[in-house]
């Protein structure tokens, strides 16, 4: 979806990897999506972070509700962010929880 906007691609971490994929079973867990107050305090030195966070019985449709929300489109088209990671948990009833963190290393 950048490159089709002229935004430059993002290199996946694997850092923000394990941060996102910490935060989609927790989010499991608690059965809410809810962004997380202290982002800041886990991602390694960045210039700017962002969080977007949806649940959704597949990825697609996951992916669909991202691109549908002005907000989370935003994030995703942000030119400022350099790197991103992604974390998905299914939970028993079969929801998939997804949070896709990026930053801009500083």
């Amino acid at each position: 979806m950048r490159e089709s906007n002229n935004v430059r691609p993002l290199k996946v971490n694997k850092n923000l990897e394990e941060i996102a994929a910490k935060r989609s079973k927790r989010l499991a867990k608690i059965q809410k999506l809810k962004h997380s107050p202290n982002l800041w305090e886990q991602m390694p030195p960045s210039y700017a972070i962002g969080e977007i966070i949806t649940s959704a019985r597949t990825v697609k449709g996951a992916y669909r509700q991202f691109k549908a929300s002005p907000e989370h489109k935003a994030i995703m088209l942000d030119q400022v962010f350099r790197q991103q990671g992604a974390g998905l948990t299914r939970d028993r009833r079969g929801i998939l929880w997804v949070v896709v963190v990026f930053r801009r290393p500083a």
